[in-house]
């Protein structure tokens, strides 16, 4: 079972499937149909964006009544040297990009479902592989929770952290566009001009109220970062025009993204046109309730089989798939194989948790 794990991992490493790279997670989603010759699959297409649902059941008839949703995505990150699609193994663990997040974790997946009916014959389960979760997952798996349809009883997405993490929570986005109108004039007549760079500043600093630092020792409160700034033509002239694009992380007691864009232009009144807010981007928080029986038992069973800390539950500042899943009302979680640096040259998994991985899965299916 590691072997083939093992294996398949390497393969899906070795295909450098980043966002512009269709051809070669085309290619992933081959192997893996190759893989999985005794499964239904349904390919599913949002604007040149493919998807695909795996199953032992008929998919077409049980797309809203699936006992557990199991989801992995093959897109990753691009990589500054091509030596990062080489995997290699070193003390006990595998090295690439994507390894951890999440080809190892796919590949447990994929390796379950090409076993599921050795395992459970009476459960209905669905394997969702995307290719858009590192761009956000709007023509993947959010396509097709609200488009096709598909629903389950419980969501568990691959991605793995450095222990044995269930992510049960996570913050919502809020990505905004601030514009700042100003007077143009020459630097060495202020008087005559407005600063649009200077009003900016006035306009975030006031906006930055809504979001105090606390003292909370996990930082689970919302956060706002200014993460990039235009405006301006020369050093010696008033810029007539700035701009600003804002990334809001929020969670409870904020209700929702309209709520805080609501206080936002409230709080942005004084400014009157000077100052215009616009939303770029935004996402639901995910909130899994602890009590969840099946979330318990996940946990029951990791607890039973591998070595964790005290508290493996865990509250996500950053996101994945799982959201998609809370937003239609299905508890989610994200859970995945041991390894570290996701994103970066030394991104890894550790070997022997994709073979805890499988086994901790295999035994949480048999239960439910």
């Amino acid at each position: 079972m590691l072997k083939n794990i093992l294996y398949l991992t390497k393969e899906l490493v070795r295909l450098e499937t980043v966002r512009e790279n269709r051809q070669n997670i085309d290619m992933a989603f081959l192997l893996i149909q190759r893989y999985l010759k005794g499964c239904y699959f349904k390919k599913i297409t949002c604007k040149t964006i493919n998807s695909v649902i795996v199953s032992n059941v008929n998919i077409d008839r049980n797309i809203r009544d699936f006992d557990l949703i199991l989801h992995g995505h093959l897109d990753v990150v691009p990589a500054n040297d091509s030596r990062q699609f080489q995997p290699f193994e070193k003390e006990g663990r595998l090295y690439g990009r994507g390894a951890l997040d999440m080809k190892g974790g796919l590949a447990c997946l994929v390796e379950l479902m090409k076993n599921i009916n050795e395992i459970s014959r009476a459960k209905k389960i669905c394997l969702l592989i995307t290719s858009d979760e590192e761009v956000g997952g709007e023509c993947g798996t959010k396509h097709v929770f609200e488009k096709i349809g598909l629903r389950g009883k419980f969501f568990i997405t691959a991605e793995g952290e450095k222990n044995y993490l269930l992510k049960y929570q996570q913050k919502g986005i809020l990505v905004l566009k601030m514009e700042s109108f100003g007077k143009g004039e020459h630097a060495g007549y202020t008087w005559a001009g407005r600063n649009a760079i200077e009003q900016l500043f006035s306009a975030f600093q006031e906006v930055k109220k809504l979001f105090p630092v606390r003292k909370n020792k996990d930082h689970w409160y919302s956060t706002i970062n200014l993460g990039k700034i235009n405006g301006g033509l020369a050093f010696n002239s008033i810029p007539a025009y700035a701009e600003a694009q804002i990334d809001i992380r929020y969670c409870q007691p904020w209700r929702d993204s309209e709520q805080i864009f609501q206080k936002i232009k409230d709080r942005l009144g004084p400014f009157g046109k000077k100052i215009i807010v616009k939303k770029d981007y935004q996402t639901a928080m995910m909130i899994t309730d602890l009590h969840n029986d099946k979330l318990q038992l996940l946990y029951k069973t990791i607890k039973a089989n591998v070595k964790t800390p005290k508290n493996i539950f865990f509250k996500n500042h950053g996101t994945n798939d799982a959201r998609f899943a809370s937003t239609v009302g299905i508890a989610a979680v994200g859970f995945g194989p041991v390894g570290g640096n996701y994103h970066t040259q030394d991104e890894y998994v550790v070997i022997k948790s994709l073979q805890d991985y499988y086994i901790i899965l295999k035994k949480f299916l048999l239960s439910i």
